[in-house]
């Protein structure tokens, strides 16, 4: 499963073992992806669902479920990308990595909306890495705002860099309306960049694990609250969704 996507692609399910070394969709700036599904993902080398080959015009992704791949999920960290109603679960190295490259405007903001980014079992791993599956993964520098969204670290979540992990300088982040589940020890934001400001707008926080933000970089603040998030078919329309590599719809905080 291979090729671009200049256009627009949509309603399509993915299903199977990929036999060759790379699986995945290049997404080229301006295109649009929805009804994308692809629950079993791939463990080869460079299995990756989508790629931003190039910085320029936002694409955008709607409705789409994405899991089980060894070299991060949506791998869209070059042109300005808005993302709508889509699970991200259990791949490695970042479920959804975003930012902005050459080529892109500085001064656009990325949406990440209404979308669950979850791990909640062992992950698979490329050749080159260990386990280390990030939920989002602020790549590079720009401006965010991530809205009515759920990230959950289940407890057979191995440890990682962070629910959320900032890796690039000068970014501007707010989460709105955002609840964090955490059941492991990994960091609810790790701020690993320069010049960042991160704001925490309405948002609440469970689990067992590790609920505090230290980071000096976060204004704001986690209210404790108990959440039943919602399946991966719920947030995405797509009954496939609730299949993802590794998935338990009954576990906590999920059930239905």
């Amino acid at each position: 499963m291979d090729g671009a996507v200049y256009g627009t692609l949509e309603n399509i399910v993915i299903r199977g073992e990929n036999p060759e070394p790379k699986a995945g969709l290049d997404l080229y700036p301006g295109g649009v992806v929805r009804g994308f599904c692809w629950p079993e993902g791939g463990g080869r080398d460079q299995d990756r669902a989508l790629y931003h080959p190039e910085g320029g015009a936002r694409t955008t992704i709607r409705n789409a479920c994405i899991a089980g791949m060894a070299n991060n999920g949506a791998y869209v960290d070059k042109a300005p990308v808005t993302v709508e109603n889509s699970s991200f679960i259990n791949s490695n190295v970042a479920n959804l990595r975003v930012g902005l490259d050459e080529g892109s405007d500085p001064d656009a903001v990325s949406h990440v909306r209404d979308s669950l980014v979850a791990v909640t079992s062992d992950v698979r791993t490329d050749a080159g890495s260990g386990q280390n599956p990030v939920g989002l993964r602020i790549r590079r520098t720009g401006q965010f705002v991530v809205e009515n969204c759920w990230f959950v670290f289940g407890a057979d979540a191995p440890g990682s860099d962070g629910l959320v992990e900032i890796k690039g300088d000068d970014v501007s982040v707010e989460f709105r309306g955002c609840h964090f589940h955490n059941d492991t020890e990994s960091e609810v934001i790790r701020d690993g960049g320069e010049a960042n400001q991160v704001t925490l707008t309405n948002c609440t926080v469970s689990g067992e694990g590790n609920t505090t933000v230290s980071e000096d970089s976060v204004s704001g603040s986690l209210r404790t609250e108990a959440t039943q998030v919602p399946l991966p078919s719920t947030v995405t329309g797509y009954s496939q969704a609730d299949e993802a590599y590794g998935f338990d719809p009954q576990a906590r905080p999920f059930g239905r």
